[in-house]
């Protein structure tokens, strides 16, 4: 098990001076760059679950230097990861963070967690339904930011079940959260489930999808071939954001995904 430890104030100085250089200047964003990456908890693709190497995640987040972070399978004090990795990463990074538990794993938790250029003003944790047991318990991770001087949204982050049910539950949820969200929307995660896909129609009939044919491929990262990473949003924030481009950040093992970058402009 390799920790951040000195790395992270190597990499970020900031993080040995709690965030200091964290974008407080919210007027100044020209670009909302935005990330989301399913982590893995840092165990690199082909490599055993208990082979955490957190800093290949750290770099791959600081090459690209996005605002706001999405992240999914995020350990927390676990036995194969005995660090706040959500912690470790925002010290890594200069960002503030926020962690979301899904499940008690491993005498510690594993869920979602977000990184943020911008001051954290609230943080909401939501869980999702389950009606079929036999899959994992997932939940939803959002913050409010003001990433535009008096231009609140809300950023949200999740990790969709592999059970077909219970996604179908989990979108009926998202769809119902979008409508009530105080603030423009935008969504990320591993939805688990291909742009096709019954389960991403539904959802595609609330949230605005930068694409829906010939999306980024983001899984498995040594080899992509499916779909399943996506950053979307819902009517109120697709009115106040322009998608400038929207990849696949490529060459990157340090997950069994690849991370997705999405460049916004405010409309």
């Amino acid at each position: 098990m390799r920790i951040l430890g000195l790395f992270a104030c190597l990499v970020a100085l900031s993080a040995c001076n709690k965030h200091n250089d964290a974008r407080t200047d919210s007027g100044s964003v020209e670009t909302l760059k935005i990330m989301t990456y399913n982590i893995r908890h840092g165990a690199p693709v082909n490599q055993s679950n208990d082979d955490v190497h957190l800093e290949g995640i750290a770099a791959a987040i600081n090459q690209q230097k996005p605002d706001l972070v999405a992240l999914q399978e995020v350990d927390s004090m676990t036995r194969r990861a005995p660090v706040n990795e959500a912690e470790e990463l925002g010290q890594a990074t200069g960002m503030y963070y926020y962690f979301s538990k899904t499940i008690d794993y491993q005498g510690g938790k594993y869920g979602d967690a977000i990184l943020s250029r911008f001051p954290i003003l609230a943080t909401e944790h939501r869980m999702l339904a389950l009606p079929d047991p036999s899959g994992e318990q997932r939940a939803v991770a959002v913050i409010t930011v003001e990433p535009y001087q008096g231009v609140k949204v809300n950023f949200a982050s999740t990790h969709l079940d592999l059970v077909a049910e219970n996604r179908t539950a989990e979108v009926t949820q998202l769809i119902d959260m979008s409508k009530q969200s105080a603030y423009p929307l935008i969504l990320c995660g591993d939805l688990n489930a291909t742009p096709d896909s019954k389960e991403m129609k539904t959802l595609q009939t609330e949230f605005v999808f930068p694409c829906v044919v010939n999306c980024p491929l983001t899984f498995p990262s040594d080899g992509p071939k499916s779909t399943i990473d996506y950053i979307i949003s819902n009517p109120a924030a697709s009115k106040l954001f322009h998608v400038l481009s929207y990849n696949a950040i490529q060459n990157i093992q340090a997950s069994d995904h690849l991370p997705l970058m999405g460049y916004f402009s405010k409309q």
